[in-house]
């Protein structure tokens, strides 16, 4: 098995919760992110749409907060983040939107 394919298992609840946590608040961040685009663009309902999804990504960072309250989570620099590495995440470029007059608005 090559290093390309190979798969590290997280191993304790702490490390678990970590990983957890990590990953609800790049959600946060990124749903924020498509949000601001979207109002850029005036298209407030995908905008509310995507602040809504945030504001459940808090929640549930908020949830893992409260799991861990009496543990103590490791820090997780970007290169130690263990996932399959068939299913590794990415930051997307963000696509030009594209823009279509449509009864006075853009979309």
């Amino acid at each position: 098995m090559n290093s390309a394919t190979t798969t590290t298992l997280i191993e304790t609840v702490e490390e678990f919760l970590a990983h957890a946590m990590e990953l609800e608040l790049e959600s946060v961040e990124r749903y924020e992110q498509l949000a601001d685009s979207m109002e850029v663009h005036n298209n407030i309902d995908t905008a509310n749409l995507f602040r809504k999804l945030a504001h459940y990504g808090q929640k549930h960072a908020h949830e893992v907060e409260v799991l861990s309250a009496d543990m103590t989570l490791p820090d997780l620099p970007p290169w130690e983040f263990k996932m399959n590495s068939a299913a590794r995440i990415s930051t997307p470029r963000l696509l030009t939107a594209h823009l279509t007059p449509k009864c006075g608005t853009w979309h």
